[in-house]
């Protein structure tokens, strides 16, 4: 049997050798990115190609397609939020990215707020600016309106902070939102749906430390964090795969953040049985069954490799 070929774009990044590690004898993988020396040199170097910067829009979408059509890719994995617009568009029946329009609401965190304010879901409040100066107000979280994952993101802590960090013009308001610092635990959360944008399963995961990415985070089946999955899915109803990042304490689960991608800690998701590419290619209508998972612990260590060139 002839196995389905996958390309995944941005390969770079943190989470795509245990992807291709638990899934390599099923799947014939493909890896793309910028930068091919961020590619862990234990995938092969034959199936690695060089893509420009999708902020080079003609020369990125040109490359991509070359690749797609000269190794019949059936199904393309983007990881990065700049090129979720372009998949989201160009390849809507052969890409594991949600539907355009929830992409396009999510890709931004100002439209963002507002349709998660439209449909009463909790988050944390948008910060007036004439309330700028009450130091009562502080902690803040200033955040880049189009940004990729917990990039740029900054939190203040006082109006002279504030105040010197726009003078630097280290951030602005036109680019950035600011909302309320919500203090608690961090949970990440890889929801898995069908082609049709009917739920398979919700596979939350508690952060223990995060730099930039998740070093250390478990499963958990906390039935809160669920709950207000299950209603945001509900809501919106995209397809194949997205991240939902919440905050929970003791006045509640706060949505912080949704990623319209698959996760940096979807390991955990293919560790506990569930393959998102099998449930893509399906032909039957799977339905919602999120078993007790497996309560799997992951922890990041460095690798340090030395390349004779």
């Amino acid at each position: 049997m002839t196995r389905k070929k996958i390309l995944i774009t941005g390969a770079g990044g943190v989470g795509t050798l245990s992807i291709y590690n638990e899934l390599k004898n099923k799947y014939d993988f493909y890896f793309s990115d910028n930068n091919l020396e961020n590619i862990h040199p234990k995938i092969p170097r034959k199936k690695c190609f060089h893509v420009p910067l999708a902020i080079d829009k003609k020369a990125f979408e040109k490359k991509i397609f070359i690749i797609i059509k000269k190794y019949k890719i059936d199904l393309i994995i983007p990881t990065v939020d700049e090129e979720l617009i372009f998949f989201s568009q160009k390849f809507t029946t052969n890409s594991l990215v949600p539907q355009y329009e929830f992409v396009k609401i999510f890709n931004n965190k100002l439209l963002t707020f507002k349709s998660l304010l439209k449909n009463k879901i909790l988050q944390p409040a948008l910060v007036n600016k004439k309330s700028i100066k009450n130091n009562k107000i502080y902690p803040l979280i200033a955040k880049p309106i189009f940004g990729r994952g917990s990039s740029g993101i900054i939190k203040i802590n006082n109006y002279n902070e504030y105040f010197y960090l726009k003078k630097i013009k280290y951030f602005d308001d036109k680019n950035y939102i600011t909302q309320k610092y919500v203090n608690g635990i961090e949970y990440s959360v890889q929801m898995i749906a069908n082609k049709n944008g009917n739920l398979i399963s919700i596979i939350p995961v508690k952060i223990i430390e995060k730099k930039g990415i998740t070093i250390q985070a478990y499963v958990s089946n906390n039935n809160k964090i669920i709950k207000l999955c299950k209603k945001f899915h509900n809501v919106y109803r995209p397809n194949n795969i997205y991240n939902i990042q919440l905050i929970m304490n003791k006045n509640g689960v706060y949505i912080i953040e949704i990623n319209p991608r698959i996760s940096t800690t979807h390991i955990l998701t293919l560790k506990n049985g569930i393959n998102p590419l099998k449930i893509f290619f399906s032909k039957h209508d799977l339905n919602y069954e999120n078993k007790n998972l497996k309560k799997l612990f992951l922890k990041r260590y460095q690798e340090t490799y030395i390349i004779n060139k």
